[in-house]
Formats: structure tokens, sequence, C-alpha cells
């Protein structure tokens, strides 16, 4: 699923990146979560990733207030 998702992350609009990834938060163990917010970080430029954790509320960048 993740060589799906490295394609896939970067080609949804942002409210499907959005929904798509909430109901992995909510649903997925933290560990399979974490990988594939690593990926998120890894290949959405600054704004999209911004947009995306924000949306997650979670933080922008380690150790900053979400």
């Amino acid at each position: 699923m993740t060589m799906s998702l490295r394609w896939m992350l970067p080609a949804l609009a942002p409210a499907e990146r959005l929904g798509l990834l909430a109901g992995m938060k909510a649903n997925a163990p933290a560990p399979v979560f974490g990988v594939v917010l690593a990926l998120a970080r890894e290949r959405l430029n600054d704004d999209d990733w911004g947009a995306l954790a924000r949306g997650l509320g979670i933080p922008v960048a380690p150790g900053l207030a979400a």
C-alpha cells in the first residue's frame, strides 16, 4: 500500500487527502499511521504538508504546537 500512497498522496485533492489520512488516524494502528505520515511529509510540498498537518491536528514541524 505504501507504494500506491507514494503516488496517490500528492495527486489527491487536499480535502480527499485529509479525509483519507483522518480515517487512517482514527482506525489504523499508531505505527502504521506514523509510516504513512512520514511518507506524506516526504512526498508533499511544504504548503500541502502544512494544510494536511493542521487538518489532522498534528504539529507542522517537530516540536511545534499544532
